[in-house]
């Protein structure tokens, strides 16, 4: 999970952290995963890519499947990430969930197919 000198502990504690803010009940963190809803999923693989990150973040569709207590946590620590440095290309459905973190927005918008470039 983490490639610093990190004890089994605080690796340990960083997962389960980085799990309770994304709001994944402590009673599922020792289930099996296939038997999770999709929201839960996808809970435990942002808590998978976010618990320790490089200096840049790719992100499809991170709130998809979320709740507004995830979203909001997912939030938070994108937020903590930013004001680290990490830079973030994230492609989003709905940019109102990550408002206050969105430096420059692209859009794209579909073209008539007979007109496009190949």
């Amino acid at each position: 999970m983490d490639p610093t000198q990190l004890t089994e502990a605080e690796k340990l504690e960083k997962a389960q952290g980085m799990l309770w803010q994304l709001g994944l009940k402590q009673e599922l963190w020792q289930a099996y995963p296939n038997t999770f809803s999709g929201g839960e999923q996808q809970k435990v693989n942002l808590a998978r890519g976010l618990v320790h990150t490089g200096q840049v973040l790719l992100l499809d569709e991170p709130t998809a499947s979320l709740d507004a207590a995830a979203r909001q946590g997912l939030a938070d620590r994108l937020r903590e990430l930013k004001t680290q440095g990490v830079a973030m290309i994230c492609v989003l459905h709905h940019p109102e969930d990550m408002a206050g973190l969105i430096d420059e927005t692209i859009q794209l918008k579909p073209t008539d197919s007979r007109n496009a470039v190949v």
